[in-house]
């Protein structure tokens, strides 16, 4: 088999860098991981909204829809439903189990 050790090449930086919403000198203020953490739930729940509302309306197209015409909509009923409720209900979890 051969050997895959690479300690002898040139080591090249990714381009990948952690995402971050503050990029500036506050970077480092007290509570701008908070602020950050909070921004990315927010972000979160406009997707699930937009994915859950998306649905909806390819759900209610399709009932006028030719026979044969449909579209599937993003996520079934039931995905739709979970959307709305699991990051709040894992966050609570991780809460509930922590204190």
């Amino acid at each position: 088999m051969p050997d895959f050790d690479t300690s002898h090449q040139a080591t090249i930086q990714p381009t990948h860098r952690d995402f971050r919403w503050i990029n500036g000198p506050g970077r480092d203020a007290p509570l701008a991981d908070f602020v950050e953490m909070t921004r990315d739930v927010a972000a979160g729940i406009h997707t699930c909204l937009q994915i859950f509302a998306a649905s909806e309306l390819e759900r209610v197209a399709n009932a006028d829809a030719d026979p044969g015409a449909e579209s599937a909509p993003a996520v079934g009923k039931s995905d739709a439903e979970n959307l709305l409720r699991q990051a709040a209900e894992a966050r609570i979890r991780r809460l509930t189990d922590s204190v």
